[in-house]
């Protein structure tokens, strides 16, 4: 006889006692079972929420690299063009030191 048929069959045990033990036994650890679930569906939620967040900050850690990077680039390109602007001002200056005399007046041009 298996156990199932002992709890449902009064005439297995001989008595009622033991099969209200039984039942009592099964109905504690389905209760566990239930609030064990209710416990870990509780959980799932929350680390859901905690995904949710995580990626919520990931999107704006994205903008703000994208927007970091467009800034980066703007501002190399800013820094190259005055690099550019100081070697046509050192090439001007070479020149004009070229035209000059040792003496410091300007020298006749041909």
């Amino acid at each position: 006889m298996t156990q199932i048929t002992k709890l449902v069959d009064p005439r297995a045990t001989g008595s009622a006692e033991p099969r209200k033990d039984l039942f009592t036994a099964l109905e504690q650890r389905v209760e566990a079972l239930a609030e064990r679930h209710r416990e870990a569906l509780a959980r799932v939620e929350d680390l859901r929420r905690q995904v949710s967040e995580r990626d919520r900050e990931i999107a704006e850690l994205a903008r703000r690299v994208t927007l970091l990077q467009c800034l980066r680039d703007e501002v190399a390109g800013r820094v190259e063009h005055m690099i550019e602007r100081i070697d046509r001002m050192s090439s001007w200056s070479d020149a004009a030191a070229d035209d000059r005399d040792p003496d410091g007046g300007e020298v006749p041009r041909a």
